[in-house]
Order: C-alpha cells, then structure tokens, then sequence
C-alpha cells in the first residue's frame, strides 16, 4: 500500500522551512589553492566535510578539474625549463670510444 500525497499547502510549508541551498562555487579559491597544493579531489572532499560542507570528490572534480588543469599548465609556462642535465656515458660507450 502506498503512502498517502501530501496535500501542496504541507509540502509548501516544510518548503519554506528548509535551509537554503548553498552553492559549492562560494569555495572556489579554497578549492583551486588546495589542488594547487596537491590534495587529491577524494582529499579535498574529505578536507571540505570537516566544515561540514557535504561534496563528492567526483561533483568537485566535474565543477572545477578543467580549470585547476588550465592553472597548472599556465603556472608551468610560466616557469622556466629546468637546466638540462648532460648524461655520463654509460660503460659500455666509454669503452668503445677508448678503442
């Protein structure tokens, strides 16, 4: 058996009465510097939970993963190549270059 509808006065009234909603967006710098940092989304996720904020590391990857992605390419343009390292010669090489 089914429960009974609520009539629309009810269901208007536990309406009004609920929170509002918050938008996950008003974290957006938290967020960014935390993966700027190199926490994981599951990381962040669980890091956002101790303020009680609920979010799924997967809802958090979707809403912000293509922009942190386009801040940690522009932060790697902006810093210069690292000097490049000139190899030993292996054993092998050397002991044909001594023949």
């Amino acid at each position: 058996m089914t429960a009974p509808i609520p009539s629309p006065d009810l269901v208007l009234a536990a309406a009004e009465e609920a929170p509002e909603a918050f938008r996950i967006e008003a974290y957006h710098s938290a967020i960014l510097r935390l993966r700027e940092k190199g926490h994981s989304w599951r990381r962040i996720s669980d890091w956002l939970r101790e303020f009680n904020i609920e979010v799924s590391y997967v809802h958090l990857r979707r809403l912000f993963g293509a922009e942190s992605a386009q801040r940690s390419a522009a932060q790697s343009a902006a810093e210069p190549p690292a000097p490049a390292v000139a190899e030993a010669p292996n054993a092998d090489e050397e002991k044909w270059t001594r023949l």
